[in-house]
């Protein structure tokens, strides 16, 4: 990719301005973005939700699982340097990232095909639903597992790009929810 370079630079530069977030709004935000979250039939619906720890003033959904106690919330984990799975988590741990994982030893595995939505982190989006996150590729590799699951990104408006490149192994989000906007992408 020959614009590697602008959009490393495109990364640090969105880290560093959500890194200057305070912490009052990151709970704002992350507030407008769960109130808009549960209004969504999809969200509504699903029995079984797939979220993150935050970390580095990423959108923090701590108040949905408080909000929804008729949900199961499983968190991933990464298991190698290519894969994440699934838990319903008892004892947590800090990950290399450090991220706070469900525990493996402890934690129930979920079958990827038994989720019915995943929120997902991210560093940039754009309307079409192209999703860029720290470059690994978990969610990427993770996602077509979910056979039954919606693919929603939150993240703050700063975040958004006119346009983003997509490569044949990035996987579309159905939908990208920010504090002022909800963008509804048809594949």
């Amino acid at each position: 990719m020959e614009n590697k370079e602008f959009y490393r630079n495109l990364r640090n530069q969105i880290k560093t301005e959500r890194q200057s977030l305070t912490s009052q709004q990151v709970n704002d935000y992350s507030s407008c973005i769960i109130h808009k979250l549960l209004q969504l039939p999809c969200y509504q619906s699903a029995h079984t939700v797939m979220l993150y720890r935050s970390i580095n003033n990423e959108v923090n959904l701590e108040l949905l699982t408080e909000l929804s106690k008729d949900k199961v919330f499983v968190y991933p984990t990464c298991i190698s340097k290519t894969e994440m799975k699934a838990y319903i988590p008892i004892n947590w741990t800090t990950s290399k990232y450090g991220i706070l994982e469900p525990d493996t030893v402890t934690s129930t595995l979920v079958n990827p095909s038994s989720i019915n939505l995943v929120i997902c982190p991210g560093l940039l989006f754009d309307p079409k639903g192209t999703r860029i996150g720290y470059g690994a590729g978990y969610y990427d590799r993770f996602l077509p597992q979910c056979t039954k699951a919606k693919a929603i990104m939150v993240a703050y408006d700063f975040q958004k790009c006119d346009t983003l490149p997509s490569n044949p192994w990035d996987y579309p989000m159905d939908m990208i929810i920010t504090e002022s906007s909800i963008y509804t992408i048809n594949h």
